[in-house]
């Protein structure tokens, strides 16, 4: 059998996709002289009435109140001793969601804690963050409530394959949800790769938007924050960190996403090696209970949390659509070939000055000459902090995710992985890394750098080959023959789903040239469940799969 080539017009792996459209200069501009103002009026050597007149040019920039905008107006009127104000910037914070107890147990403030409606204002923080972290139950309940799960266990035991198929496709026993437009919390027992971390619990919130409804797919963004390696402990739902580190909030709601916020830190980060199936393991548990568009769900982040985002596409992209690193870039571990599979948008400030941009367009080289989808949107005047121009490109990013629905099921595969590494994008699975086998002539060496902070940021340092022991398979299929290529690969696993072959006729698998399979696949009922049990994963429940040992 003579192997064959998709003409792809993009590189090996990749698929057409629209780029990000950003906002018009000029509204960058005014957004980031609006944010200025406020970075004015922190200054301590101000008079208190010029930062709060400071303040208020902000807040009338802007078109109104923010979040941290409206806890500085109450740390200004606390310590003006302008009391009633103080009280009211708190309570309009209240009415519109926008909490932090920051504020509460601050001894600068120790005056304002004399006056009568303290004791008030601390139990009305308490219940409404109370009221926010309450628990989701994903953990609980979703497929084990006793008709669903009579109805499945049925099915595998009665039901012919195809009809398995069908039901777990159109799974759809979504309960009502207690309430929508708010936030829920709730935990996932993770076993972090992070060296004597061992197995921890991990809380994240869930925001369910106001028009969410149990029998319609929503799609998902999960934004992941920065500083992990700042914080030791776990960072738990104090009720801030889901308002005031998440600048796509205002957008998630306005468009009608779930999303969800995972609360990592230091010894359970991203990225460390392997850490990034965080994003996907949270996914499933919420795909348990809320009824969720599996080719609609996007990572965002910032920072630490954008440096997830990366190890996300080139560790596990499976369960994701598309990702948004603002402010972050890959680690060298990671293999930037990997990244061909899933687009990356990112957003860099043209002045950051953490992960400068120097090293930024850098990486970028070295991953776009493996084959990385990755395009860099440079921001005009854009630092770390992403306050001045993330309001402005809120609407572009959703904007982009809406033309952007994952491509998992497209004909053309590439990974790379180390032995013992995260071994899988989609149907494609290398089960063997052998490094004493040659290394195929395509399969050339990738030249990355280490890095390491520095006062001046986040630097490049030494120069390492990166794929030193890995292996690599390219894969294509079409009319039921999947033809591999691979490199210092043993083994390789192929999943099969009904949308890829027909499952009437034989499946034929060419590698190297060589044919190593030819026979029928047919619906294996239980291996479908247990994998819709993992992922919860309606667009990919797989029929089988197809072991082969390479020549």
């Amino acid at each position: 059998m003579t192997p064959f080539l998709l003409p792809f017009i993009t590189g090996f792996g990749q698929t057409e996709h629209p780029h990000l459209v950003p906002p018009r200069p000029e509204i960058l501009a005014k957004e980031e002289a609006a944010w200025q103002l406020f970075e004015d009026s922190r200054e301590d050597t101000l008079p208190l009435e010029k930062r709060i007149a400071l303040l208020d040019r902000c807040e009338a920039a802007l078109g109104g109140p923010k979040p941290v905008t409206l806890i500085y107006r109450f740390f200004y009127y606390a310590m003006a001793k302008r009391f009633d104000e103080a009280f009211k910037a708190s309570e309009f914070a209240r009415r519109h969601g926008d909490i932090s107890g920051g504020f509460l147990y601050d001894e600068q403030y120790k005056e304002i804690r004399k006056d009568p409606r303290w004791a008030a204002e601390v139990a009305l923080f308490e219940r409404l963050q109370a009221k926010n972290s309450e628990t989701l139950n994903a953990s609980t309940t979703g497929l084990w409530n006793a008709y669903a799960a009579n109805r499945l266990r049925k099915l595998t035991f009665n039901g012919t394959g195809p009809e398995i198929y069908k039901a777990l496709s159109g799974y759809s026993d979504y309960q009502k949800p207690r309430a929508t437009g708010r936030w829920f919390v709730d935990t996932l027992g993770f076993a972090s790769t992070t060296p004597n971390a061992g197995t921890v619990q991990i809380e994240y919130f869930v925001r369910i938007p106001k028009g969410y409804r149990p029998d319609r797919p929503t799609p998902v963004l999960m934004w992941l924050h920065g500083a992990w390696f700042y914080n030791g402990a776990p960072r738990t739902s104090s009720g801030d960190a889901n308002h005031f580190d998440n600048p796509l909030l205002e957008e998630s709601d306005r468009r009608g996403y779930i999303e969800i916020m995972p609360l990592p830190y230091r010894s359970v980060a991203m990225t460390a090696p392997g850490n990034s199936r965080l994003a996907p393991e949270i996914l499933a548990q919420v795909k348990r209970v809320l009824n969720v568009d599996d080719d609609r769900v996007y990572i965002a982040g910032h920072s630490n949390g954008g440096s997830g985002g990366f190890a996300a596409a080139a560790e596990c992209p499976t369960a994701f659509a598309s990702f948004y690193p603002v402010n972050g870039w890959p680690l060298p571990d990671l293999h930037y070939v990997n990244m061909a599979n899933r687009p990356i948008e990112g957003l860099t400030g043209e002045k950051e000055d953490l992960f400068l941009p120097a090293g930024v367009r850098e990486l970028q080289g070295i991953a776009a000459s493996a084959g990385a989808d990755w395009t860099i949107n440079w921001v005009p005047g854009g630092k770390h902090d992403y306050s001045s121009f993330m309001r402005p490109y809120a609407a572009p990013i959703f904007d982009h995710m809406a033309k952007v629905k994952r491509t998992a099921l497209s004909a053309e595969k590439v990974w790379e992985c180390d032995p013992g590494g995260p071994n899988r994008v989609d149907w494609l699975q290398v089960l063997a890394v052998d490094p004493a086998r040659p290394r195929a002539d395509w399969h050339t060496p990738v030249t990355a750098r280490h890095s390491k902070r520095g006062d001046a940021g986040e630097i490049l340092t030494d120069a390492f080959v990166q794929n030193e022991k890995s292996g690599c398979v390219r894969a294509t299929y079409r009319d039921n023959v999947f033809d591999l290529k691979t490199s210092r690969v043993g083994k390789v696993r192929l999943w099969i789903h009904p949308e890829m072959v027909d499952m009437a006729k034989p499946v034929i698998v060419m590698a190297n040239g060589r044919e190593v399979f030819r026979a029928p696949v047919t619906y294996d009922q239980v291996g479908m469940m247990n994998g819709f049990i993992d992922s919860f994963d309606r667009r990919l429940v797989w029929a089988n799969k197809v072991d082969v040992e390479i020549p």
